[in-house]
């Protein structure tokens, strides 16, 4: 398999090129939907919040006799449905940014497409909701089950504050490495997206990690100086807010800090479009020196092997009986 490194300067003239045509219908896009979701699971919170201490309150209560075991579980069921809602929500989450990055990658194959608000929900209706659903229960079983060995690890001989922090940093290379390996996992079931009817969707990740062989260290190079820009300016912003809210006699004015609040927060979201499209840029430059069933090899199962077949049915000829006149 051919290895193909692109450089950061590479890298970002791709990002470039694909954007520069649709950025700002893609800020529009990205930061309506952002808002909706941040305000969303700031409502959500809120009333978890709001039922968690009512429940705390009943639960003192049934303790002096002024309430009843049957509003205690009320209580409960209450708290637990906010729950299944939250979990619900980090799906829908899930779902629209798959679709986002379905978008911007149909944007780097054809630049005549375009970023829109209307794009993305097409995508969204689109996408096979529980094949995702499956993706990323399986993503993280594999991620779980590799840091499992220093978890137990950890449990025993956690009690040293310097093994402690050395099976932490181990779990930490873990996680990531792992992270890289199945990056590719999304994008590479697309490409087969209607052959994984019936088959386990771990076989994208298994060609995720075939996809990322020789790749990792350079796939590692560029997401870090993806974020590297973000990171800087939400530093220097946040260092200057709280110095010049906290530093000496001298307190900027409230409406002063609120500005520079808002200037930070509109710069991390007019660079989102930048975050989203890296990955999508990232595996298009990378396939084109990437035979797809090189990676797929000996995973899908052939279609005749996901049903079973059908009993032969034998018929034999009845015979007739004749009558002698």
């Amino acid at each position: 398999m051919k290895e193909s490194n692109l450089s950061i300067k590479q890298f970002f003239a791709e990002i470039k090129k694909a954007l520069k045509p649709n950025y700002k219908s893609a800020v529009g896009a990205l930061v309506g939907l952002f808002v909706i979701s941040v305000a969303i699971i700031l409502g959500l919170g809120v009333v978890g919040y709001m039922l968690l201490r009512s429940l705390m309150m009943k639960y003192y209560m049934m303790m002096y006799g002024m309430s009843t075991i049957t509003s205690l579980i009320t209580g409960a069921l209450t708290v637990l449905l906010v729950l299944v809602l939250y979990i619900i929500l980090f799906f829908v989450i899930y779902f629209f940014r798959t679709a986002i990055q379905f978008n911007f990658q149909d944007v780097v194959r054809d630049p005549s497409r375009k970023i829109q608000i209307r794009q993305i929900f097409s995508q969204f209706k689109r996408l096979k909701k529980w094949q995702l659903v499956r993706l990323a229960l399986w993503v993280w079983l594999f991620t779980t089950l590799w840091q499992l060995p220093v978890d137990i690890l950890n449990g025993f001989f956690g009690s040293n504050q310097i093994v402690a922090a050395i099976l932490k940093a181990v779990g930490a290379v873990i996680a990531i490495w792992k992270g890289v390996e199945y990056s590719q996992g999304l994008l590479l079931y697309r490409e087969k997206q209607p052959e994984f009817l019936g088959q386990s969707m771990r076989h994208a990740l298994t060609a995720s990690r075939r996809f990322m062989g020789g790749r990792k260290i350079n796939y590692i190079i560029l997401m870090i100086a993806g974020v590297v820009p973000v990171i800087l300016w939400t530093a220097i912003w946040s260092a200057i807010i709280y110095f010049g809210s906290n530093y000496g006699s001298f307190t900027m004015p409230t409406a002063v800090v609120y500005i520079l609040v808002i200037i930070l927060i509109l710069g991390i979201c007019a660079y989102l479009p930048v975050l989203l499209m890296m990955e999508p840029v990232y595996f298009e430059a990378n396939k084109k020196h990437i035979n797809l069933e090189s990676v797929y090899a000996d995973t899908l199962l052939p279609e005749e092997k996901l049903v079973d077949p059908l009993p032969e049915i034998n018929e034999q000829p009845q015979e007739t009986e004749t009558s002698e006149d």
